[in-house]
């Protein structure tokens, strides 16, 4: 981000080995170094600025282990991480494989460490431009590549989450339409039956009064949208399902969707895979049978509304559900820089009522600033 002329910034620049030697670590060198030295010319008054780096030969793994472990075996571990002797080492690969971990819902922390001979641990401060040794410049002044061995010793580090886990929540809801009360709580049995196998357990009911009771229930509607209403969801994971990083959910799921003055009641039921195509690309897709019923729905087949609509209130049949999602902004929650880009879409084949559906949804952030971005959608 400099050049001739620019002011200097040792602060800025100096630390921007660390990123150069960063780069290299993700293209295979795992032993990548970098250092940085300015050349000061008093009388000229000019400063030479350089970067040296010392990549190292390309890496491999020449052993490795996993530690931390209890309830799930270490080849179970190393499989889903798709690590093994021999391999190629990389930070991207160290990367990778700590995600496809995460990911599994198994653990609370993983992390993948080698004996590669680099800087580690938080930035300098100041930075020094790092410490050469004596035997790391020759006569010349030239920097001495080191002598390292190709093949790391890797470890992987995982701290297992609680095998149960609960969550519940409380609450009141209000607005000029209707006032609702609702209590749920929600159970995540890890490692079940036995390693990577957990079952989640989900309910909610409510209560919601209709302060403007709208047009009344539709012409064969028995029940209302006013009162109780609720949800419901088991659901089945098996991450590494025919492959290491393909995962499978079996679902069924029950719920009262509200609307202004009419409710949506649905049960679905199916399997569904979730996969990874690329760093931060996600593919999921779910074949499920549908029953759905309205309630409190008005009437909108007759007088100046004719319109070509069912009249019956429910309706069931086969929906396949897909999206792939590209995330690649900084922070999920309070994005500054990046872009996503995801397509979800919904096909109902067969049924009473047939649909297509398709959403795209395109975000970006263009920092301004520390402080300031400006964000397109």
């Amino acid at each position: 981000p400099f050049g001739p002329g620019a002011e200097i910034e040792l602060e800025t620049y100096r630390p921007l080995r660390r990123a150069l030697a960063e780069r290299l670590q993700e293209e295979g060198y795992g032993h990548a170094r970098g250092y940085s030295r300015v050349f000061v010319d008093k009388d000229a008054k000019t400063v030479a600025w350089f970067y040296y780096l010392d990549p190292g030969p390309r890496t491999q793994i020449g052993s490795i282990a996993v530690e931390g472990n209890s309830k799930i075996p270490a080849g179970v571990i190393l499989e889903r991480a798709g690590l093994s002797v021999t391999g190629n080492y990389s930070l991207a690969e160290k990367r990778r494989a700590e995600l496809a971990l995460l990911d599994t819902g198994a653990f609370a922390s993983a992390i993948v460490l080698s004996d590669a001979d680099i800087q580690t641990g938080p930035p300098e401060h100041p930075d020094t431009g790092g410490v050469l040794a004596p035997e790391q410049v020759d006569g010349d002044g030239k920097i001495v590549p080191r002598k390292l061995e190709s093949s790391l010793a890797v470890r992987v580090i995982v701290v297992e989450a609680p095998r149960r886990q609960l969550r519940a929540e409380v609450g009141i809801e209000a607005d000029p339409t209707r006032v609702d009360t609702y209590a749920g709580a929600r159970v995540l049995f890890r490692n079940l039956m036995a390693a990577q196998h957990h079952l989640i357990v989900e309910g909610h009911v409510g209560y919601g009064v209709l302060i403007d009771k709208g047009s009344g229930p539709g012409p064969e509607s028995d029940q209302t949208a006013d009162g109780v209403y609720g949800s419901a969801l088991v659901q089945y994971h098996k991450p590494g399902w025919l492959h290491r990083i393909l995962d499978l959910r079996l679902t069924g799921r029950w719920r009262d969707v509200l609307y202004p003055d009419s409710m949506l009641r649905e049960v679905v039921a199916g399997p569904g895979v979730r996969t990874t195509l690329a760093r931060n690309v996600f593919f999921d897709v779910d074949a499920f049978y549908r029953f759905g019923r309205q309630l409190d729905m008005p009437d909108l087949t007759g007088g100046a509304m004719a319109l070509d609509l069912p009249t019956g209130n429910d309706s069931q049949g086969g929906v396949l559900e897909a999206s792939i999602i590209a995330d690649q902004r900084n922070d999920r929650v309070e994005p500054t820089a990046g872009w996503l880009l995801a397509l979800r879409g919904s096909v109902a084949p067969v049924g009473d009522h047939r649909w297509l559906q398709l959403v795209g949804d395109v975000r970006a952030f263009r920092p301004l600033s520390a402080k300031w971005s400006i964000g397109v959608r």
